[in-house]
């Protein structure tokens, strides 16, 4: 979640699919390519490499349980940032940043 308030479903993709190429196959990667994310996704995609990748993957149980459980816990933090509990903590987090120091105002 950006700024901890919502799910951006293109940089949800984005993390989804380079954090399952590194966990899942033996490719490397510089930590030159890794400082420019957007630009390491469009290759790997554009190539057609994701593409290849995620077809195995989906003939083992390990590819639906990781977007099940992406699914579910997206579905949870919203939950929770819906509840009181979620709405009580942001608002004690938004005045908790504020500085109430009377020599200051």
């Amino acid at each position: 979640m950006d700024d901890g308030t919502y799910v951006i479903p293109c940089r949800f993709d984005l993390f989804k699919t380079l954090e399952i190429i590194y966990a899942y196959t033996n490719i490397n990667f510089t930590d030159k390519q890794k400082e420019d994310l957007e630009n390491l996704y469009d290759l790997l995609v554009g190539s057609g490499l994701w593409t290849m990748i995620e077809e195995q993957l989906k003939k083992t149980n390990d590819y639906l349980y990781i977007i099940e459980m992406a699914d579910k816990t997206i579905h949870e933090m919203y939950k929770y940032r819906d509840s009181v509990l979620g709405v009580l903590d942001a608002v004690n987090t938004d005045y908790s940043n504020l500085s109430f120091d009377a020599e200051n105002i």
